[in-house]
């Protein structure tokens, strides 16, 4: 058994590599996080209150929301495959020379 250290990745190295952050640094990033969940919980609410007032609309409006969520994703996979499937012919091309 060798006596190396294990590597870390590279999220693990830069965490190690982090300074300390200031209080102003710390303070802007925790109002941040306050706001994204503010708002968060007010759109929940007026998705609520949409639904208890039109159920059907909103209904049908979140699964068309969540279709077109599906399909951009179905999309940028596709386009990802392809162009993995590319990289990969044209270093077999190169290879091959």
């Amino acid at each position: 058994m060798s006596d190396e250290k294990p590597r870390l990745g590279p999220f693990l190295r830069h965490y190690g590599r982090e300074e300390k952050k200031s209080l102003r640094e710390r303070l802007t990033e925790v109002a941040l996080i306050i706001g994204a969940v503010v708002g968060f919980l007010i759109v929940l609410a007026g998705v609520m209150w949409s639904f208890f007032r039109f159920p059907i609309a909103t209904f049908i409006g979140l699964v068309v929301v969540w279709g077109v969520g599906f399909l951009v994703l179905r999309v940028k996979r596709q386009r990802a495959k392809a162009q993995e499937r590319a990289l990969r012919d044209a270093q077999l091309r190169d290879r091959d020379r």
